[in-house]
């Protein structure tokens, strides 16, 4: 089983640079789970379909925020790289990103 950003680790490490650091069977596992997480929640995709920019995005996120919660500490605030991280505004921004909420009055006719 591979990931969406399999291959991908240039993309990856723009969007969390702190992920170049962690040892490549980490990096492995925690996008192997956050895939799994995420392809659960996500709208399917068709066979062959590109994946789309917000699902790789909404990826990131969840690994990034499996790995903060598994530091220890004050797992609201402190990830791998110091900076702040809010845990689970990140799985509510992978949700979103992965299935946006719409207006229902956009909807009707």
């Amino acid at each position: 089983m591979t990931y969406w950003n399999f291959g991908n680790t240039a993309f990856v490490a723009a969007e969390w640079p702190d992920s170049e650091d962690l040892d490549p069977m980490i990096y492995d596992n925690l996008f192997r789970s956050a895939n799994a997480l995420c392809v659960a929640y996500a709208p399917a995709l068709p066979e062959g379909a590109e994946i789309p920019q917000n699902y790789l995005l909404a990826e990131i996120a969840t690994a990034r925020d499996i790995a903060s919660k598994m530091t220890g500490g004050n797992t609201e605030e402190v990830g791998l790289d110091g900076q702040i991280v809010r845990t689970l505004p990140l799985i509510w921004l992978a949700q979103s990103l992965l299935r946006p909420k719409t207006n229902p009055i956009t909807r009707l006719r």
